[in-house]
């Protein structure tokens, strides 16, 4: 096991990208991310292959190279999140 994920610290991990984004649009199982860095370029994430989670601070993290998968969308538009995809 490694330190950040014992720690639990976002954005550590170095084979993993992280992006700071706001939800634009959520549907059944899909959401569409949009960078504030570059306005009106977005992202589509489905959930159904991707972890979503809530720490106690209420800040929201999507892992798309989680194994275990979350429940149900929960995530509201205008939101922020952070966007964990693995490196190429």
């Amino acid at each position: 096991m490694k330190i950040y994920e014992v720690v639990g610290t976002v954005g550590t991990d170095p084979n993993m990208n992280t992006t700071q984004g706001k939800i634009k649009r959520t549907t059944g199982s899909e959401v569409e991310i949009e960078d504030p860095s570059t306005p009106g370029v977005t992202k589509k994430v489905d959930l159904k292959k991707a972890k979503v989670s809530t720490d106690s601070k209420g800040n929201t993290s999507i892992d798309t190279s989680a194994k275990a998968t979350g429940g149900q969308n929960t995530l509201k538009p205008n939101s922020n999140v952070t966007l964990n995809t693995p490196k190429k």
